[in-house]
């Protein structure tokens, strides 16, 4: 199993690529940067319907609220009907260039 990236290096990270570009941030200005952005991102999700959009996307990728029809069944393991309501779920599509970057910077040769 992997290790998990944790939220202090990302916003590490955040900070040395703002001072590269010439914005130099404190550590707690850039964790106050990846607050705002995290509530912006989910205030978006949860305002798609309200607003009347279904995606919106950044260089790496694009977020789409997606409609998931009510189902329902069976359970064979405890022998009773059940049904989930609809509702909407999200999903995030990465850009074709960031999945080929990956792809070739992972690349392992065939043996």
């Amino acid at each position: 199993m992997g290790v998990r990236l944790s939220k202090n290096l990302i916003i590490k990270e955040l900070q040395e690529q703002c001072t590269d570009l010439g914005v130099k941030l404190s550590l707690e200005e850039t964790r106050k940067v990846i607050t705002a952005f995290e509530h912006t991102i989910e205030e978006a999700i949860l305002a798609a319907d309200s607003k009347e959009y279904d995606s919106f996307g950044f260089s790496f990728g694009q977020f789409k609220v997606i409609d998931v029809p009510q189902r329902s069944g069976h359970s064979s393991l405890f022998g009773k009907d059940w049904v989930t309501g609809a509702h909407k779920r999200v999903h995030l599509q990465f850009s074709a260039p960031l999945k080929r970057r990956l792809k070739e910077e992972t690349l392992k040769p065939v043996e």
